[in-house]
C-alpha cells in the first residue's frame, strides 16, 4: 500500500515530471534537432509547397507534409488537434449544470483555443500559427496555476495575483506579435514562454496529485482519476520525446511498416485523454470543498462530476 501511494505520490511526480519535462524544454527550445527544423516540402511540386506560404514555423514535426492532401501541410496531425476541442465542449456541456465558475469555464474555452491553434499550425507551419498555438497553451498553464493556487474557499493573495497572470499573459502576447522571430526580446521571451510552460506544467500535475488524495479524505471514497491522467500524460510525453529524437528511424521502419504517427496518437490523443482526466479531477475537488456532495458518475469510459442531492445518496445507500 505504502509502495503503491509513493509511486504515483506528489513527490514522484514532480520528480518524474521534472526528468521528462527537461528533455521536452531542450528539444523544442534550446536544441531543435537538424531535421526536424522549418524544411521546405521535398515532393517535387513546388505550387503544393506555397499553398500556404513558405513553411517558416522553428519546428516541422516528424510526420511527411503535404503528403495526403495539397492544403494540409500535417494531415494526422492537424485532425487530431480537434481532439482538444472536443474535449474543451464535453468538459463544458457536460458539466455547465454545476453552475461553473468562470475560471473553470475560461479553462475549457482556452481548451478549445489550444485545438483551433494547433489544427491552424500543423496545417500551415507558418510561424504565426506556431505562436497561436503556443500562446493558448500557456495561457492554459496560468490559468489553471491559479486555479489550483487558490482552490480554497477564501483565495490567499487577493485579486492581484490573476492580475498580475493577465499582465504577464498581455506582455507576452504583446511582445511576440509586435516583433520580429530573430529580434533578441522576441528570443527570450518565447524561452521564458518554454520554460515558464514546463515549470507550471510540473506544478500543475503535482498539485493534482495532492488534491486527488484531498478528494479521498472530503468523500471517503478512493479516487483513480489522477492515476489514469498521470498515466496518459506520461504516454504522451514520451511520444512525444521518441517521435523527435527517432524521427529517421520511425520513417523507416523495417516490413515495410508505416510511420506511427506518435505526435497525433501519442501527444494529440493520449494527452487529450489527460487532459479531460486532470480537469475532472480540479472539478470535483472544487465542487467537495464548496461543500456538495460530488460524486463521479461514469459513463463508459467517460467520467463525470455530478452532484448528488441528500435524498438521492440515501436512497443508493439503501
Amino acid at each position: 500500500m505504502q509502495q503503491r501511494k509513493i509511486c504515483n505520490g506528489p513527490l514522484f511526480v514532480t520528480v518524474t515530471l521534472s526528468i521528462a519535462l527537461s528533455f521536452t524544454t531542450i528539444l523544442y527550445y534550446f536544441a531543435i534537432p537538424n531535421e526536424l527544423q522549418t524544411k521546405l516540402v521535398s515532393n517535387g511540386d513546388l505550387e503544393i509547397n506555397m499553398t500556404w506560404g513558405t513553411p517558416d514555423s522553428e519546428f516541422n514535426w516528424c510526420e511527411a507534409d503535404y503528403q495526403i492532401h495539397p492544403m494540409v501541410a500535417e494531415l494526422y496531425n492537424s485532425v487530431t488537434s480537434f481532439l482538444y476541442i472536443a474535449v474543451a465542449v464535453l468538459g463544458y456541456g457536460a458539466h455547465c449544470r454545476l453552475k461553473l465558475q468562470w475560471r473553470y469555464s475560461l479553462t475549457m474555452l482556452l481548451i478549445a483555443l489550444i485545438g483551433i491553434g494547433s489544427t491552424l499550425f500543423h496545417a500551415t507551419l507558418r510561424y504565426q500559427m506556431q505562436l497561436l498555438d503556443e500562446l493558448p497553451m500557456h495561457y492554459l498553464i496560468m490559468t489553471s496555476v491559479y486555479n489550483l493556487w487558490e482552490r480554497e474557499v477564501k483565495r490567499l493573495h487577493g485579486r492581484w495575483f490573476p492580475i498580475s497572470l493577465c499582465l504577464i499573459e498581455i506582455a507576452i502576447t504583446f511582445i511576440v506579435f509586435s516583433t520580429h522571430k530573430t529580434e533578441q526580446i522576441h528570443d527570450i521571451t518565447r524561452g521564458f514562454v518554454t520554460c515558464s510552460f514546463s515549470i507550471g506544467f510540473i506544478y500543475i500535475l503535482t498539485a493534482t496529485a495532492i488534491i486527488n488524495e484531498e478528494i479521498s479524505k472530503l468523500s471517503g471514497q478512493h479516487s483513480w482519476l489522477f492515476q489514469i491522467s498521470f498515466i496518459f500524460w506520461m504516454i504522451a510525453i514520451v511520444c512525444w520525446i521518441v517521435d523527435i529524437l527517432f524521427c529517421t528511424t520511425l520513417r523507416n521502419l523495417p516490413f515495410g511498416l508505416p510511420y506511427p504517427q506518435l505526435h497525433a496518437f501519442g501527444w494529440h490523443l493520449c494527452g487529450s485523454i489527460a487532459l479531460y482526466f486532470t480537469s475532472i479531477v480540479v472539478l470535483l475537488h472544487h465542487e467537495l470543498v464548496m461543500g456538495r456532495n460530488a460524486s463521479i458518475i461514469w459513463y463508459g469510459c467517460l467520467p463525470i462530476v455530478q452532484i448528488i442531492k441528500t435524498n438521492e445518496k440515501t436512497l443508493k445507500k439503501e
